[in-house]
Order: C-alpha cells, then sequence, then structure tokens
C-alpha cells in the first residue's frame, strides 16, 4: 500500500470516528465540520492529491452539506 492509498483511508476513518463521537460542548454541526477538517488536514499531510484539489473537495463538501451556515 501507498502512503496515498493509507493516507485516504486514515483521513475517512477519522472522519468518521470524530463524526460518531459524543463530543460535550460541542454542536453537531461544530463536530462534523471538525471532522472534515481533519480528514482534510490528513490528506494534506499524505498528500493524497494536489493541494487545490483536496482544498475544493473541503470547500465543496461544505457547501454540498450545508454546514457552513447552519445555526
Amino acid at each position: 500500500m501507498t502512503k496515498k492509498t493509507i493516507g485516504l483511508a486514515a483521513g475517512v476513518l477519522l472522519a468518521v470516528l470524530i463524526w460518531n463521537l459524543p463530543l460535550d460542548g460541542l454542536s453537531r454541526q461544530g463536530q462534523a465540520c471538525l471532522a472534515l477538517t481533519l480528514m482534510t488536514v490528513v490528506f494534506w499531510a499524505c498528500q493524497v492529491a494536489q493541494s487545490g484539489y483536496i482544498s475544493g473537495l473541503y470547500l465543496a463538501m461544505l457547501v454540498v452539506l450545508g454546514w457552513h451556515n447552519r445555526r
């Protein structure tokens, strides 16, 4: 397995783990945003794709899932 494959799997698993953990003091939207942000950082660190594509994916996921404006 390559570094990119491991990074892809680790990022997705980390996001799922953070999204499903009961974190006190953090709203559901905040928890989801944290999960997505940590996944993005892992993708950057493992160079899963070029940084611009990963950033675009992060922003697209925020818009598609509507986490950017929920209160």
